[in-house]
């Protein structure tokens, strides 16, 4: 997934291809382990997920970083997990602190 177009006239765009061929792909960073029952949970958050083009300084980071917290929400992924706590620390330092 990714969102496309700029600040205020965002839209997700749904990709199927292998991201990390894709020319505008900086890494993959694990999250954690996904049980297949929650497969469906999973792609149901993130196709619902607000694209929140009113919220002038709101971007695609701040689009992945609430799916991430609706995920924990749901306990789709454990946020007491080691992995997920990694890999947050490191998004949140990527991407400084959110409005």
């Amino acid at each position: 997934m990714k969102l496309l177009g700029s600040i205020l006239i965002l839209k997700l765009n749904v990709i199927t291809a292998n991201l990390a061929s894709l020319s505008w792909h900086r890494k993959n960073i694990l999250i954690g382990d996904i049980n297949a029952d929650d497969v469906k949970g999973l792609k149901s958050i993130i196709l619902l997920a607000k694209v929140e083009n009113l919220v002038v300084h709101w971007n695609c980071q701040d689009y992945i970083l609430e799916i991430l917290d609706k995920l924990a929400k749901e306990c789709i992924v454990e946020e007491d997990e080691k992995q997920y706590k990694k890999a947050r620390k490191e998004l949140d330092k990527a991407y400084g602190a959110r409005i």
